[in-house]
């Protein structure tokens, strides 16, 4: 029998990545980055003000003629003189010979005119070219996982395609002459099925979507058949039932049968006792309680 920790550290130690692709970072959510990524601009790309107000040569005065006006997405050549300012907005160009930018909730405007009535302190309220990012900086490392956060990120940066670890392939095979679908008649002695379903969710809420579910009776040739096939197709295997001791707990004669080697069986806590994990060739096999409650947990704890 296996200690948790240790247990842990075994699947770690033999989960490999899956090989590297180019994709689309739209389509990202959920993926591992398998290479670093560094800024391809400064961000902000230019001198950017931080508040609607406006924007002037710091000094003594606190009367000013306003001369422009300046909104996001909009660029201003105009020669800003001593005692001038301009009308500008979150987000916006602030010209070369301006330093700072006053809250328009401390000024008064009359028209053309302005008057500071609450002074900020120098080059307050301006963003400076690349404050947030430099060019070339690192802005994610390799092994992220790709959020939408992180997609948000740097599609501001303007990148479109970033490389990724491919997703597993995943078979999950459920086991048991006594299960029927949800949704079906349900005949005395039989119960309704859920772990496949619950399994499938909790692997689509990581981002996996290359899900398929096979079920099994309980019979070793069929049982051999099937964990075959799969071992075959998937990057990972995942059995439910059919492992302990019982007449018809055919599952572990047939991973080893089929060649898996056994890392472990047996770990030591309650529920999910009886817990198998192997491996065979780059796929892996794990086999975990039947009952719902327990083979979720134990699956957030070691699938992930």
């Amino acid at each position: 029998m296996i200690q948790v920790e240790d247990a842990l550290l075994l699947i770690q130690q033999h989960t490999h990545k899956l090989p590297a692709k180019k994709i689309k970072v739209k389509k990202s959510l959920g993926y591992i980055l398998s290479e670093a990524v560094y800024s391809p601009m400064d961000m902000p790309p230019f001198r950017q003000s931080a508040m609607d107000g406006y924007a002037f040569l710091y000094g003594d005065s606190t009367r000013y003629e306003v001369v422009n006006t300046i909104a996001a997405g909009h660029f201003s050549t105009i020669e800003i003189k001593k005692d001038q300012a301009v009308r500008i907005f979150t987000g916006a160009f602030v010209p070369d010979n301006l330093d700072t930018v006053v809250m328009q909730e401390h000024t008064v405007a009359n028209g053309n005119k302005m008057e500071i009535i609450k002074m900020p302190s120098k080059f307050s309220n301006v963003r400076n070219k690349g404050e947030q990012v430099k060019i070339n900086e690192l802005v994610l490392q390799q092994n992220t996982p790709i959020t939408a956060a992180a997609i948000g990120f740097l599609t501001c940066l303007g990148i479109t395609e970033i490389a990724v670890y491919d997703k597993p392939k995943v078979g999950i095979i459920v086991t048991g002459d006594e299960l029927v679908r949800a949704g079906e008649q349900l005949p005395k002695g039989a119960i309704y099925e859920s772990n496949s379903v619950m399994l499938e969710a909790a692997l689509q809420q990581m981002g996996i979507k290359k899900v398929k579910i096979y079920g099994v009776k309980d019979t070793l040739k069929a049982t051999k058949k099937v964990i075959k096939n799969n071992l075959d197709k998937f990057d990972v295997v995942l059995v439910s039932g059919g492992i302990s001791v019982g007449d018809y707990d055919f599952v572990k004669e047939a991973l080893w049968s089929n060649g898996v080697e056994e890392l472990f069986y047996k770990i030591n806590q309650k529920p999910g006792k009886p817990l198998f994990f192997g491996k065979k060739n780059n796929t892996l096999a794990t086999r975990r309680s039947p009952r719902p409650w327990p083979r979720l947990t134990w699956f957030r704890c070691t699938a992930r």
